[in-house]
């Protein structure tokens, strides 16, 4: 039966004088992401959906040059109201042939659109616009929508209209910027650039062509994994209770020979000697004699392969992993 959170930090609290649960916590949760980061984990892939909603150019906007919000008309304010999936806040705008920008607020009643810079285009009383998403964070999942929160990065990106995948995913956004700096090519995305984070450090990325058309894209993606919160939370199946116990306990030595001098109840065990047990236990490159993570990560292997060796005519034989397959640079 698998541990509990609870029972994870319990016994780090019986093994270690003085530990609080507060570090007990923190040292289990601290081993969990050293394994997450490990390896690309096969429980840790996942799939879900990027929505392009419709273009939008009805009406027109009065702009004002350097101000940043911009003003609609009645026409535009009927068209903007109340949208959703993505909501407005999560599209883009453009007046001419301006760069996108970001639509911080809305407000229906008075027709203000409030923007995340000013507007550098010369004013206009009665501008034409595009409204549509040129940017996108992290897919989302489950029957609702709910945007996901432990992204790490794209694996595949599936556009069902041309039935392919993009050719290329996480290409930088300075290449894009000098390959079509006026972003003019609307058709189908064959491609994804990066472009900024989020105030929160979520990445941002841009599709290319930039869609106009309602779509959605199918996606998988790798998580970077959820720690242990809830005293009832378990791990998933495919790690081993002992495995994050090693490790937790390794950092919980490392603390111990920290703090020797301090607590009294820590004398009389050598924590270093200690600590390389643990670290032994939990890492061992030597093949003859692996520890508990390598072994979690040949039964991963076998479960969801991700590495094979194949022929390539430029470079006789290499190890090709899903970088390869999902649009990843390769290295040599």
């Amino acid at each position: 039966m698998a541990l509990t959170y609870k029972e994870f930090y319990s016994e780090l609290l019986n093994t270690f004088p003085k530990l609080s649960i507060f570090q007990a916590k923190r040292l289990i949760n601290r081993a969990l992401q050293e394994i997450y980061n490990s390896r690309q984990w096969s429980f840790l892939r996942a799939f879900g959906l990027l929505y392009s909603p419709a273009l939008i150019s009805t009406g027109s906007f009065n702009v004002t040059q350097f101000s940043n919000v911009a003003v609609a008309d009645a026409t535009a304010i009927t068209a903007l109201t109340g949208l959703s999936n993505p909501l407005i806040t999560s599209r883009q705008i453009r007046f001419g042939a301006s760069p996108p920008y970001n639509i911080t607020a809305f407000d229906s009643g008075t027709g203000n659109l409030t923007l995340d810079r000013p507007v550098v285009e010369t004013s206009n009383a009665a501008s034409t616009y595009r409204l549509y998403r040129a940017y996108y964070g992290p897919p989302l999942i489950g029957v609702n929508g709910v945007e996901t929160t432990d992204f790490k990065r794209y694996n595949s990106i599936y556009n069902p209209a041309i039935s392919q995948y993009f050719v290329k995913l996480h290409l930088p956004g300075d290449l894009l910027n000098q390959l079509d700096p006026q972003r003019n090519q609307f058709s189908n995305p064959r491609y994804l650039y990066s472009h900024a984070s989020s105030s929160t450090g979520t990445p941002i990325f841009e599709m290319h062509p930039h869609s106009i058309a309602a779509a959605g894209f199918p996606c998988s993606f790798q998580r970077k994994g959820i720690f242990l919160t809830n005293d009832s939370d378990v791990l998933p199946l495919i790690l081993d209770d002992l495995l994050v116990m090693e490790a937790a306990s390794m950092h919980a030595c490392d603390w111990a020979a920290k703090n020797v001098a301090r607590y009294p109840e820590l004398k009389g065990v050598n924590w270093v000697l200690m600590g390389q047990k643990h670290k032994k236990a939990y890492s061992n490159i030597n093949a003859a004699d692996p520890g508990l993570l390598e072994l979690a990560h040949r039964d991963d292997e076998e479960a969801y392969p991700q590495d094979e060796v194949i022929k390539d005519s430029y470079r006789k034989i290499r190890v090709v992993g899903t970088d390869d397959a999902t649009g990843f640079f390769s290295i040599p």
